[in-house]
């Protein structure tokens, strides 16, 4: 359930006229935005901009793996260029640019504004990969950066700078199944793709 017991009165019929709102605005969402797919989730291959990027890939792909077999999932812990490819793009693309709101338990001081209890708070995880102070030409796509500087960072949700699918208790459960259909949807099409 999206919202709750809050917002449709416990699942008992009638109620208050905001749960029934907010229920019909819900269930209209859904109708009109559709079934979620895996590209939905994957990058777009005209995301990787870069034909440095692509061409290095390919380069790494045939030299791992070679031309005469398919790619199995075994062979993605070798393809580290690949894998650095992936990050950046997460780190320039997140998933979603907002994380899930929260809720301020108690009165408190997060960098120097006041936020009161019951607020709701975003955070800005398109602005966190883009931040200058941490991430060096942040609008330009380096998956390098995930091999040199940044090779420590990970998406577990351990390191801030770099969340794109959340952190904490309340990060995306299926993240290890994201990044194996993600690296295996990009292989398995053989980076054969025309820059644009």
């Amino acid at each position: 359930m999206v919202a709750g017991k809050r917002y449709f009165n416990g699942g008992n019929s009638g109620g208050d006229e905001e749960a029934e709102r907010t229920g019909r605005i819900i269930k209209e969402y859904m109708a009109i935005s559709g079934a979620l797919v895996v590209s939905d989730m994957t990058p777009v291959p005209k995301w990787i901009d870069g034909r440095h990027a692509l061409k290095r890939a390919q380069e790494e792909l045939d030299l791992v793996v070679g031309k005469e077999r398919w790619v199995e999932d075994t062979d993605i812990k070798n393809l580290v260029y690949l894998q650095a490819i992936v990050k950046e793009t997460l780190r320039l693309y997140p998933p979603g640019p907002l994380a899930a709101p929260h809720e301020a338990m108690e009165d408190s001081n997060v960098c120097g504004y006041n936020v009161q209890k019951g607020t709701r708070l975003f955070v800005n995880v398109w602005k966190l990969h883009r931040d200058p102070n941490f991430w060096p030409d942040p609008e330009v796509l380096l998956p390098e950066r995930f091999l040199t500087s940044q090779t420590g960072i990970d998406a577990s949700g351990l390191h801030f700078e770099f969340i794109p699918f959340g952190s904490g208790r309340r990060a995306c459960p299926g993240i290890n199944f994201a990044f194996q259909v993600i690296h295996l949807t990009l292989v398995s099409k053989g980076l054969n793709w025309q820059g644009h």
